[in-house]
């Protein structure tokens, strides 16, 4: 038994996260391996809704990584093992989210302005929750109507651009459904603008 004790296999590396933002996670770690048993470490990681894991192979000197480009507000799956020519240690496993929520809806007042017969929509007026907004949606029909929603946009955010919706009737209410993306989530909420008297 004494022959095994000396070929047992490496330690699973302790891993934790030091620090992480919208787009990049720190991590450090540390074994109870001695640089001379260990070749390296290979740190693999992915989204949680992801099956592809993304491989790093680091140096047996190194005790601190960080990964960065990664998209906000997302669940990330983070796997480090150390290795060397006798094979690997087990895997150590954490999860992390990158900071970022989905949009909030915006305050009525901000997002819409109403003439008499154009309603106009600010996009810029929805928070994004820390994430870029990447997609707008925004259906209208009369307020009170059975009738389905029209669309009257759907593509992507532009900052600084507005959406009209033109030849409203004067002193009419109009119910309008707006949604936004981002790479945490979407929201949507409903408001209810009436064109002002001709």
């Amino acid at each position: 038994s004494a022959n095994k004790e000396e070929r047992k296999g490496l330690q699973k590396p302790k891993l934790k996260i030091v620090s992480l933002n919208s787009t990049a996670i720190s991590l450090k770690w540390k074994t109870d391996d001695d640089d001379e048993s260990t070749d390296g470490f290979t740190l693999l990681y992915r989204k949680s809704k992801d099956e592809n894991w993304r491989e790093k192979k680091l140096l047996p000197s190194e005790t601190k990584h960080t990964l960065n480009n990664l998209d906000c507000g997302t669940l990330y799956i983070v796997s480090l093992s150390s290795f060397n020519s006798n094979g690997s240690s087990e895997n150590t496993q954490l999860v992390a989210r990158t900071n970022g929520g989905p949009p909030a809806a915006a305050n009525m007042r901000d997002l819409f302005r109403a003439g008499s017969t154009t309603i106009t929509i600010n996009p810029d007026a929805i928070h994004d929750g820390g994430c870029a907004i990447s997609k707008i949606s925004v259906k209208f029909r009369n307020y009170g109507s059975r009738e389905e929603y029209s669309s009257l946009y759907n593509d992507a955010y532009y900052p600084h651009r507005t959406i009209t919706l033109q030849n409203a009737r004067p002193s009419t209410a109009i119910e309008f459904i707006v949604r936004a993306e981002n790479n945490a989530g979407s929201t949507e909420a409903n408001y209810v603008v009436v064109t002002t008297a001709p």
